[in-house]
């Protein structure tokens, strides 16, 4: 798990405890299904949220591979065109009417 993602999931059970009643409070039954909703809807959320953060890292990963491999062919583009070794493009013909 990355620092990123830790943090989040830390942000967020705080978030949940702050949004929670207190257990000793919540004695009626009403409150307990309250309650109990409340921690399926954070717990779903919390799940949601760990999902897209990995399919984010791994977007960023793939994204930083292609600059790389396109860094690296830019690189060599432009080595060869200083030493000379690029292929010049002959002038465009001309024809006569």
């Amino acid at each position: 798990m990355t620092i990123f993602l830790k943090r989040t999931l830390v942000c967020l059970v705080v978030a949940a405890s702050l949004v929670m009643p207190d257990m000793a409070t919540a004695q009626r039954s009403d409150d307990r299904a309250q309650f109990d909703a409340r921690m399926n809807m954070l717990e779903r959320s919390v799940a949601e949220l760990s999902i897209q953060i990995e399919r984010l890292i791994m977007s960023d990963q793939e994204l930083k591979r292609k600059l790389d491999a396109m860094r690296t062919n830019y690189d060599q583009r432009l080595e060869r065109m200083e030493k000379g070794a690029a292929p010049r493009a002959a002038p465009p013909h001309q024809s006569k009417p």
